[in-house]
């Protein structure tokens, strides 16, 4: 029995949210620019990925992911999501881009 804590948390919640409502893409907010082979603060060697597929990514199977693993598959078993992107909201201009359709951080894709 798990309690009252849900099992997953905000990203898939908000992944959730957005297919349910039907958008085509939803934009995560985090502290770091994106996807990596690793975790930057861990790894300083570690190389960003700007853009992937869900495919690719799941067959990757990194380590660690900047998004909550279950969020690969709602992506890609989603019928409306295409995308979801992932940016630095610390880093000034990147929200308004991402939300201009730029590339500002790591776009993961079906």
């Amino acid at each position: 029995k798990n309690g009252r804590i849900p099992p997953h948390r905000t990203d898939v919640g908000t992944l959730l949210l957005a297919n349910l409502i039907g958008a085509r893409s939803c934009i995560f907010i985090k502290d770091e620019k994106g996807l990596y082979t690793d975790d930057p603060k861990k790894q300083p060697a570690s190389e960003f990925i700007p853009e992937i597929s869900v495919e690719e990514l799941i067959e990757k199977d990194l380590d660690d992911l900047i998004v909550e693993r279950p969020c690969l598959d709602i992506l890609q078993n989603s019928e409306v999501l295409d995308k979801i992107q992932i940016i630095n909201g610390l880093e000034e201009g990147t929200i308004t881009e991402a939300l201009e359709g730029k590339q500002a951080g790591t776009t993961i894709y079906t």
